[in-house]
């Protein structure tokens, strides 16, 4: 049997925010990473020296660096743990985008889905079977601006990705999404 050849260049959108209501994220600069990892442990015996002998995945890290180019209040509070965009509600003119230190809240428990989609032909893809879904990511910020006449603004950000739940241990998928539920 053989599957759908995945795309394997060009840029792709970037969908964050609760199931079924994520948003675009923008355009990026510097193109998105999606990383996993397994992680593994030695399995050691005296008998065959300090070299392994076999190895047991103990693990397994899921990232998605994004370097985002089209800033706004909306975009950015999505990214920052702890931003709130304050507003005395009378105009659209009047408002602020106001970040805490959000210490001791739940990366985990704060997560939201994360989907990347292609861009074909300089269209975002239709077809399911090419999107990458993470269920459980939290963006980990790391913004620094140079203002200058040469760089170019971005707020980068890092999304961590988590198991759906401890029944469901699922990392992340791809493909239509209907045969994985």
């Amino acid at each position: 049997m053989s599957y759908t050849n995945l795309p394997v260049l060009g840029p792709c959108q970037v969908l964050f925010g609760p199931k079924a209501a994520e948003v675009d994220l923008g355009k990026s600069h510097g193109g998105v990473v999606f990383r996993n990892t397994e992680e593994s442990a030695p399995i050691t015996h005296d008998q065959t020296g300090t070299g392994s002998w076999d190895d047991v995945i103990v693990g397994m890290t899921t990232e998605v660096e994004v370097a985002l180019s089209e800033g706004s209040y909306d975009r950015l509070k999505s990214i920052l743990s702890g931003a709130t965009i304050l507003s005395d509600g009378a105009t659209p003119m009047n408002f602020a985008l106001d970040v805490d230190i959000p210490l001791g809240r739940s990366m985990r428990d704060n997560a939201k889905r994360l989907i990347l989609k292609p861009i074909i032909n300089n269209a975002v893809s239709t077809d399911k079977h090419d999107w990458i879904y993470v269920p459980l990511a939290h963006p980990i910020s790391d913004i620094e601006w140079t203002f200058d006449a040469e760089n170019q603004r971005v707020a980068r950000a890092r999304f961590k990705g988590y198991p759906e739940s401890a029944a469901n241990p699922r990392m992340w998928f791809m493909g239509d999404q209907a045969q994985i539920i």
